[in-house]
């Protein structure tokens, strides 16, 4: 052990309280990787993968948010938060693919070939429907469940 080295449980609090600090700076790149510096000091300790999970979020990555939920639920999985936080992760990402799917949708009958333009606005109405729907019940469920 170097004489200059902190004791590991230090050394992991050093990179927890630098990660809260940049998330809270909306720094979540750097917040990312001061928690990812105390999960490779400690693997199995579920906070530092849920906490790290809304750097990812806010960042606009939402699978690398649901991975790390997913890690932080089997690692605690009595854990509430968890259960709650990555249930709430995956139905955004479900109205968010939902989304991506009406967007291109409408850009297929945009963008598409006039040949197939009598096809694709006959199949709109059905697909609209399904899919506003869907994102409806998403929204309406998510409600429901307190989330």
């Amino acid at each position: 052990m170097y004489e200059n080295q902190l004791p590991l449980e230090q050394e992991i609090g050093v990179y927890f309280n630098l990660g809260m600090e940049y998330y809270d700076k909306k720094d979540y790149d750097q917040a990312i990787g001061y928690f990812s510096q105390a999960i490779r000091l400690k693997p199995n300790e579920a906070i530092f993968y849920y906490l790290r999970n809304f750097a990812y979020f806010n960042k606009g990555n939402v699978d690398q948010a649901i991975v790390d939920l997913e890690i932080a639920v089997n690692l605690d999985p009595e854990n509430n938060d968890y259960r709650k936080t990555l249930a709430a992760a995956k139905s955004e990402m479900s109205i968010h693919s939902n989304k991506l799917e009406l967007i291109s949708l409408l850009m297929s009958v945009i963008n598409g070939p006039v040949y197939n333009l009598t096809a694709a606005l006959n199949d709109i109405p059905v697909r609209l429907v399904r899919t506003i729907q869907a994102i409806a019940d998403q929204k309406n469920g998510g409600e429901k469940n307190g989330c």
